[in-house]
C-alpha cells in the first residue's frame, strides 16, 4: 500500500482496520462493530486492542493519519474528503472517488 508516494508495511489487522473505515468513508464505524468483525464478541480487551491497532496504523501513515477521527465513546471515522464539484475542477470524472491520500 502507498500513501503520499510512499510505501507503508501495514500488519494484516491494521491493513483490515483500514478497510473496514475507508469501506463506510464518511461515517462512523462503531467499536462494537469493528470488534464483532475481526474477534466474533465485542469485550473491553478487543476495544483495547482496537485502539493499540489503531494507534500504531495512525503512526504509520504519518500525515495521513489526521483523515482517520475518533468519535468519542462511538468508533472511528474517514473523513470523505470529497466534496459535490472538487472532481469535477480536477478534470476527473464524477464516477471515481479518493478518499484523502489513500490510493
Amino acid at each position: 500500500m502507498t500513501v503520499a508516494n510512499r510505501r507503508l508495511d501495514l500488519t494484516f489487522m491494521e491493513f483490515n482496520i483500514l478497510v473496514a473505515i475507508t469501506e463506510q468513508a464518511g461515517k462512523v464505524v462503531a467499536y462494537d462493530d469493528l470488534t464483532r468483525r475481526f474477534w466474533g464478541t465485542p469485550s473491553a480487551s478487543h476495544r483495547r486492542r482496537l485502539s493499540v491497532l489503531v494507534s500504531r496504523l495512525r503512526a504509520k501513515l504519518g500525515a495521513g493519519a489526521r483523515y482517520i477521527d475518533t468519535v468519542h465513546r462511538v468508533g472511528y471515522r474517514l473523513r470523505d474528503l470529497v466534496t459535490p464539484g472538487v472532481l469535477e475542477q480536477r478534470g476527473r470524472r464524477s464516477g471515481s472517488r479518493r478518499c484523502g491520500p489513500f490510493r
